[in-house]
């Protein structure tokens, strides 16, 4: 598969650009209308969003299936964002701080909005505030932001982890977090961009 698509504003030229990554990735021919495009990102999201859930169910961590899922739109190697987030798996190495799934949005946030120049404390504010809006989004659908708090248990000891799978917890709790963190970043990040509306989560 070749990726063409960058972040960028709705351009004549971003549009050729999005229109090739979704003709490669989903196999349709060449569609001439901007409707068509919108349908087919939408296609492509909802597809995006589902390997980032299978990528953890492979045995990924949150923080590695959502970031790694995008970061190729951002122009990073699959293996360099595996490497890049799997610290943050657990709420940071285990420590149940901020969800993983959170952090991996973050980081894509930081793809396309981070700050590179001292001065470009416009750059800072905006990243900050999509990552204050993604954290809402994420806390009005999961009741915390916290790793800790979603599980109820402490995964470093051997009574939490077992707990984790005598209830099922990755499947309850876990794989809809990794799916709504992908929800969401695609919603402040991509479908905006190109006028799809808003995914269901």
């Amino acid at each position: 598969m070749h990726t063409f698509i960058k972040f960028e504003p709705v351009t004549e030229v971003g549009f050729a650009a999005k229109r090739g990554y979704i003709v490669d990735t989903i196999g349709v021919g060449e569609h001439e209308t901007r409707d068509d495009v919108h349908y087919l990102w939408g296609a492509v999201m909802t597809t995006l969003a589902e390997q980032a859930v299978e990528r953890f169910r492979e045995g990924f961590n949150c923080a590695q299936a959502v970031f790694s899922t995008y970061a190729h739109l951002a122009g990073i190697d699959a293996n360099d964002a595996l490497r890049i987030a799997t610290g943050f798996g657990a709420g940071m190495g285990r420590m149940q701080e901020v969800c993983g799934a959170a952090t991996g949005a973050f980081m894509l946030i930081g793809c396309q909005h981070g700050m590179v120049q001292p001065a470009d404390t416009a750059a800072k504010e905006r990243a900050y505030a999509l990552v204050q809006d993604f954290a809402s989004r994420f806390q009005q659908l999961n009741g915390s932001l916290l790793c800790r708090d979603l599980l109820k248990c402490d995964l470093r000891t051997p009574e939490g982890k077992k707990e984790v799978g005598e209830k099922g917890l990755t499947d309850t709790v876990c794989v809809p977090c990794v799916r709504h963190a992908a929800h969401i970043v695609e919603d402040l990040l991509f479908s905006a961009s190109v006028g799809v509306a808003n995914p269901q989560v």
